[in-house]
């Protein structure tokens, strides 16, 4: 998803959300993906939005349960950082949005995103059996739910990045699996931007100036650390970075407290899933040639001795009947 802008010319400012996860089709009663149409901050309010300079680096810790809120780029004092931009400005002007710390934050994700997984291959990807129980928060705010997108609008930012960052997963810590995808139109593929199923780091580009929110899927409840890097070639030549754990409280049984105090200790590849499965095959499939080679040299060697046993036989024969001939 990278794009350039012209030389000289201004930079782009692109505000994306795409509709909730899946599409209810009443057919005998099955549910199947829904992909509604996409949207942009032209027709849709919520989307349109200016963050601010001088909005402040809070410290308290937070349990964000709904609103809201994006992960991006700022500076703190000459420092480039990866934050949480809690957007409580925009339900309530009276206020001003903050900038969070990562390890002080957590996302609740209630039991009120609840889905049934959808019989539809398209969404093979989510890993979870169709008609199971995923945790989704949608790309279209939801009431009751954190809305989780990023941005890369900081004024400072968008002075000193060279044409936008990259947005690396670096591993995810969790029950089940963690999948981040943007849904476009009625009847486009889904864009997996980001799955824990790839122990692998995964990168997608974000353009200076952009608004952007997704899908995040979860498997199973339970706390999930998600580590993430915001890196940027900037115009004067060097590179920013910054690497964060997110932490996400996925279910209405799991505790905020809990998801707080976790530590990361690296990836957990989700049970089950489709690259556990494809190596789970490929050892068997490895085993069952390994036997069956086994199997047709012991038959080759077993076969062979049958041929000199039979030959050496078959002389013997001959030598008696020629020394009987002698005889006679």
């Amino acid at each position: 998803m990278p794009s350039t802008r012209p030389v000289g010319g201004p930079r782009p400012s692109r505000s994306t959300s795409r509709r909730s996860p899946w599409r209810l089709v009443a057919l005998a009663a099955v549910l199947v993906a829904l992909v509604p149409s996409g949207a942009t901050a032209e027709d849709d309010p919520d989307l349109r939005q200016t963050v601010r300079g001088d909005d402040p680096v809070v410290t308290d810790v937070k349990v964000l349960e709904s609103g809201h809120v994006d992960l991006g780029p700022t500076y703190v004092d000459g420092t480039w950082r990866f934050l949480v931009h809690d957007d409580t400005a925009k339900a309530d002007p009276s206020k001003q949005s903050t900038w969070r710390l990562p390890e002080r934050t957590v996302f609740a994700v209630p039991d009120t995103v609840r889905l049934p997984a959808p019989d539809d291959p398209t969404y093979a990807f989510l890993g979870a059996e169709p008609g199971s129980t995923v945790w989704a928060l949608p790309q279209t705010q939801a009431a009751g739910a954190p809305w989780v997108g990023w941005n890369t609008q900081e004024p400072r930012v968008m002075e000193t990045i060279d044409r936008g960052m990259t947005l690396r997963l670096e591993g995810v810590q969790g029950p089940g699996r963690l999948v981040t995808y943007l849904q476009s139109g009625s009847f486009e593929e889904p864009e997996v931007l980001w799955t824990s199923a790839k122990d692998a780091r995964q990168d997608f580009f974000v353009d200076v100036n952009t608004h952007t929110h997704a899908n995040w899927v979860f498997t199973e409840p339970g706390v999930y650390l998600v580590r993430v890097s915001a890196i940027a070639d900037l115009v004067d030549g060097g590179t920013a970075t910054d690497t964060q754990v997110l932490r996400f409280a996925v279910g209405d049984g799991t505790s905020p407290r809990e998801a707080l105090s976790a530590t990361w200790r690296g990836s957990t590849q989700t049970p089950g899933s489709t690259d556990s499965a494809a190596a789970a095959t490929t050892s068997d499939d490895g085993t069952l040639v390994t036997v069956l080679v086994v199997a047709i040299a012991v038959l080759a060697v077993l076969l062979l001795v049958g041929a000199v046993v039979a030959v050496a036989r078959l002389r013997a024969l001959r030598r008696r009947a020629l020394g009987g001939t002698d005889v006679a």
